[in-house]
């Protein structure tokens, strides 16, 4: 799968920010490329159907996957009150996280 979708191009069958905005969206800090529906383009009403590539559905199907581990250990951070400090790459228990 990886090495199928090294070919890839996701921006085939994911819809991205500039798909629905038609550029980015700078106000809430999305740039154009970023996804915002996984698979979006796939399925769309009203249109005719469109045959997608092998390597475009590896690679959107590569990084949707990737999306939810990190958006899923992001979460599990916060759950448990650990944060990850970028600069030495480590996680570190910070006990209680309370509004300021």
């Amino acid at each position: 799968m990886l090495a199928l979708s090294e070919a890839g191009d996701n921006e085939a069958v994911d819809m991205l920010v500039k798909d629905i905005y038609g550029q980015d969206y700078s106000k809430l800090g999305l740039k154009s490329t970023m996804i915002a529906s996984s698979f979006g383009k796939v399925f769309k009403k009203g249109k005719e159907k469109r045959k997608f590539s092998p390597e475009d559905i590896s690679k959107s199907l590569l990084y949707a996957v990737s999306n939810n581990i990190g958006q899923i250990a992001f979460v599990s951070l916060q759950l448990y009150h650990w944060y990850a400090d970028s600069d030495s790459q480590q996680v570190h228990e910070c006990g209680e996280v309370r509004p300021k």
